[in-house]
Parts: structure tokens; C-alpha cells; sequence
């Protein structure tokens, strides 16, 4: 989820806030966060690395760089990529991403989806499904209206399949609506659950964990309140050692083949979110009037935000190369 404004009462900046992550399906699926939060690695990866989108803009520069040598005291870090459409995911999908964040609105940060993609997305084998569940852009404050239709939005991903959703709540302080998350939690039963990057908007990132904690979800969702997760770094580094094996850190925002590695060391965090997103080209032979029909300031107003194939392929290779200190 793209969330790109400031935030002015509490001094952090309102960061990129790209892909809220529904939680991860975890096996067996378990209501306390401290009990069996990693993912299970599926069975026949769906990694068709090498068919590469050959629409998109700027997809292969950089991506046969060899990546500094990095020791990793862990399992494989699991990559999750946040998708605004069909073709996005599936874009994901090819190039071997573990998990798909699914949303709509990509200038808003991200909404949530018709019912019609995600049934769409769920049948894509071999990768994870976690929803988007956010019925506006905008600020992280709901009226009792849009909070019911949040509730109603988890019922049906669930019905449709998802592995998981994802949303976050706050309260006009900017601390974790610890109520409505635990209701949202509930509702959710027997999906994963992640509090996606509204956690970066919290006015004090220690107690907006323990509430997200207490709440009862799996993950959070978070650049460490920093404007890329690169420079969040630090604070992602306390998360993870704060919440222990009671909770999942996702690093998000800004994350790209270049510096996933670096964050990975210097946060230890075993669970990333990217966009990795290119451009394609449209495919219309006569092209559009000079008439805007919606906001899109970095891309072509006829052109297709989508995940780029080569760029998931390329960092899927670095994730699983990352030589162990074992």
C-alpha cells in the first residue's frame, strides 16, 4: 500500500505505505501470535523465471549485478509482493513470489479488491493469497460505517479463499485502535493476519507493537517508520528483537534487487514486501486524447502498473542464494 503524505503531530514522515499484507496462512492456523508464525514453504514454486514482460519499461537494467556476499543466520527470507491487479499478480506469480498482497488503487495506496480478482488471483498456483482489506485511501481513521464494511470485506475473502488479510487501525492519537483490530482479528479467524503500514503513522512504534500484538496479528507491515525501509533499518532491527516469536516484522517501502540484502542483514527480519513494479506499454493502436482520466503522475496514463517479472525472478534468485551461517 503507497501512502506518500506527511504526518505533522507526532514528527514522522507518512511514508510509502505499499502493500498492507494480510497475514500469512500459517499451518496450523493458530489465533496466538506466539505460536507457529512461519509460513510453511509450498510444494512446486511457480518460478518461471526468464519470461520476461516484454511490455514493460526499464525491467532488465541492473538485474545480472553480483550481489555482495551476505551471511543470513535463518531460513530463507520469504518475499511477499503487493499487486493492484490481475495481471500484476500474475506478473508476481511467474517470477516466484511466496505471497501476494492484493489490492486495488495503487495511487491511494491500495484498497481493497473486487471479489471478481481475487478469485481470479486465488486460482494462480503455488503462491500465497492475502487481501487488502481498506475501504478508502486516506487516513486510517474509520466511522462505524466503513468499519462494518471492513468486517463484511473479511467474510468475503475468506469465502473466496485468501490465505490472509490485511488492515491496520488507528485512533485520532494516532495509537493502535486496539478494540477494533481484536474484532477485525476474530472476524478473521483462521486467515493470517497482518497490521499493514498505518503502523508507520503510530505516534510511538514500542507500544503500537505490543497493542498490534495484543490484538492477536501475525505481522506488521513496516518501513520502521523511516521513509524507505533502508533507512528504517535501525528501528526495524529493535521490532524484530522486541517482538521475538510473538509477532512477524515485514520490512516494506522503497525495497528494490539493490537493497533487500542490506536490509535483511542489518534488521534480521525474515519476511520482505516489495512492489518491484515496471510499466506495460499499451497495446491499443491509437492512443488516447491528451485527457487525464485519473491520477497517475509516474507512469504512462495509458500504461498498466504491474509487477515486472524480471525484477521478482531477479530478487528471488538473490533471497535464495544468500548463503547461510550454518
Amino acid at each position: 500500500m503507497g501512502l506518500a503524505t506527511k504526518s505533522a503531530s507526532y514528527g514522522a514522515e507518512a511514508h510509502q505505505v505499499r502493500g498492507f499484507e494480510a497475514k500469512p496462512h500459517l499451518s496450523p492456523v493458530t489465533d496466538s501470535p506466539g505460536k507457529n508464525l512461519k509460513e510453511q514453504p509450498h510444494q512446486g514454486r511457480a518460478g518461471t523465471a526468464g519470461k520476461q514482460n516484454r511490455g514493460s519499461v526499464g525491467l532488465t537494467r541492473g538485474l545480472h549485478q553480483s550481489p555482495p556476499t551476505l551471511l543470513w543466520p535463518g531460513p530463507m527470507p520469504l518475499l511477499e509482493i503487493v499487486a493492484y491487479s490481475y495481471a500484476s499478480a500474475l506478473t508476481a506469480q511467474q517470477g516466484g513470489a511466496d505471497r501476494i498482497e492484493l489490492c486495488d488503487n495503487t495511487a491511494e495506496g491500495g484498497t481493497t479488491p473486487s471479489l471478481g480478482t481475487i478469485e481470479a488471483v486465488r486460482e494462480l498456483p503455488g503462491v500465497k493469497l492475502h487481501v487488502m482489506i481498506r475501504p478508502r485511501g486516506g487516513d486510517f481513521l474509520y466511522t462505524d460505517a466503513e468499519y462494518k464494511i471492513m468486517l463484511r470485506d473479511i467474510t468475503v475473502a475468506r469465502d473466496a479463499g485468501a490465505d490472509g488479510v490485511v488492515f491496520g487501525l488507528l485512533r485520532p492519537d494516532a495509537t493502535v485502535d486496539l478494540e477494533r483490530t481484536r474484532r477485525l482479528v476474530t472476524a478473521a479467524k483462521g486467515m493470517s493476519v497482518t497490521f499493514h503500514r498505518a503502523f508507520d503513522w503510530a505516534a510511538h512504534p514500542e507500544s503500537a507493537l505490543e497493542a498490534v500484538i495484543a490484538a492477536g496479528c501475525h505481522r506488521v507491515l513496516t518501513s520502521g517508520q523511516a521513509p524507505d525501509a533502508l533507512t528504517g533499518a535501525p528501528m526495524l532491527a529493535k521490532l524484530v528483537q522486541q517482538a521475538g516469536r510473538r509477532c512477524q516484522i515485514l520490512a516494506g517501502g522503497g525495497l528494490n534487487l539493490g537493497n533487500i540484502a542490506e536490509v535483511i542483514r542489518l534488521s534480521g527480519v525474515q519476511e520482505v514486501h516489495a512492489s518491484l513494479r515496471g510499466i506495460q506499454l499499451t497495446a491499443m493502436r491509437v492512443r488516447p486524447p491528451s485527457v487525464a482520466l485519473g491520477a497517475a503522475p509516474d507512469w504512462p496514463a495509458d500504461g498498466i502498473p504491474v509487477a515486472d517479472q524480471a525484477k521478482v525472478t531477479a530478487v528471488v534468485a538473490l533471497l535464495r542464494g544468500l548463503p547461510s551461517a550454518d
